[in-house]
């Protein structure tokens, strides 16, 4: 799609500006992993507080790492644009990439509630789930909003920064309320074996 809008300089300001943007989830991938042994131990434990706690935290922490790192990219994207275009041959990618980075900016923030959401599915052995829900997220929604703004709307290599972006971002929506209706199944369900564990000791009783 970027050969189709801008030809192949944008692939390049793509590539280049990708290079910053996956060191810049590198800490949320981190919270991540850290969320699938949690949860797993939580998961497996029936623990389904604990299980919300653990990904509630997550995603906190990872939204405030984040945005810090949005930030200090949005600032000095100029700067870093410049480490990936000093020759003078690439010079004139510098504007390009710096834009291509503050438009990620937006992506670090949304990242980690996709994340997080994903890593209990596969916590919880929801392995397809999970799975599912990325290629909602990362393939499907970014594809199309993408080709919409770029392509179908006439918005340039712009219009498909933004179209991933947008992607991610209800992808990420989509992946964190299907969780929280996950957890709230899980809660229904320990609340009801509860009911049945003190029906069954009253009747116990009755009968002795």
């Amino acid at each position: 799609m970027l050969v189709i809008v801008a030809g192949t300089t944008a692939v390049a300001v793509y590539t280049a500006g990708w290079r910053i943007v996956s060191m810049g989830i590198i800490p949320a991938l981190g919270i991540e992993t850290a969320v699938l042994t949690v949860a797993g131990v939580a998961y497996g434990a029936k623990n389904y507080k604990n299980l919300q706690i653990s990904c509630d935290y997550a995603i906190k922490l990872g939204v405030l790492i984040s945005l810090v790192l949005a930030v200090i990219t949005y600032i000095f994207a100029p700067n870093i644009a410049w480490l990936f275009a000093y020759s003078s041959n690439s010079g004139n990618m510098i504007p390009l990439i710096a834009e291509f980075l503050r438009i990620f900016c937006v992506f670090f923030i949304a990242i980690p509630f996709g994340l997080a959401s994903t890593a209990v599915f596969q916590a919880a052995g929801k392995g397809t789930t999970s799975l599912l829900l990325v290629v909602i997220r990362d393939l499907i929604l970014s594809l199309i909003v993408a080709y919409i703004l770029g392509i179908a709307l006439h918005l340039g290599a712009t219009g498909i920064y933004w179209g991933i972006v947008i992607g991610v971002i209800l992808g990420s929506a989509v992946s964190y309320l299907y969780f929280r209706l996950f957890l709230r199944g899980l809660r229904n369900r320990e609340v009801r074996e509860i009911h049945v564990k003190e029906s069954k000791k009253g009747e116990e009783q009755i009968n002795n």
